[in-house]
């Protein structure tokens, strides 16, 4: 067996014990694409895979506007309070920190073996969901450049 393989279902092990299914089937079928012999499959992944996310996640986000269940009205009442400005703000740092961690990548991408190690387990063991992986690389690369390493 071969160290990737190892490692994969390492992480689908990780996955079962944490009870994460995202974990788990993301692992699954990496495994999977493997061992039926499509592991060509992982270049169109590496390249597209963040964008399409990325994408399918923001289609979700701006839905509620789609669907007629956020209105300008919504907007206006909801940023009018401090429970509302903080998640402006929040979601504005947010997408700066994933701005920082998608540029961060392209130029350290060693930077990534931390964070993905790191987001596998708070996704196990905190019960988190691993939508941030750009915004914790963000976060790596504003503590260096605070802690000036």
């Amino acid at each position: 067996m071969n160290r990737e393989l190892l490692l994969l279902l390492i992480v689908l092990g990780i996955g079962i014990l944490g009870r994460n299914a995202l974990v788990t089937w993301s692992a699954v079928a990496l495994v999977g694409l493997r061992l039926l012999g499509l592991a060509p499959a992982f270049d169109f992944i590496e390249r597209w895979g963040i964008q399409v996310g990325l994408t399918i996640l923001t289609l979700t986000v701006l839905l509620p506007f789609a669907t007629g269940q956020s209105s300008f009205t919504d907007i206006g009442r909801s940023l009018s309070g401090v429970r509302g400005l903080a998640a402006l703000v929040a979601g504005a740092l947010a997408a700066w920190l994933g701005g920082r961690g998608l540029q961060a990548l392209s130029a350290s991408p060693e930077i990534i073996t931390g964070v993905l190690v790191g987001t596998v387990l708070g996704t196990v063991f905190l019960k988190g969901i691993p939508v941030g992986p750009l915004v914790a690389v963000g976060m790596a690369v504003v503590l260096f450049e605070f802690v000036g390493s």
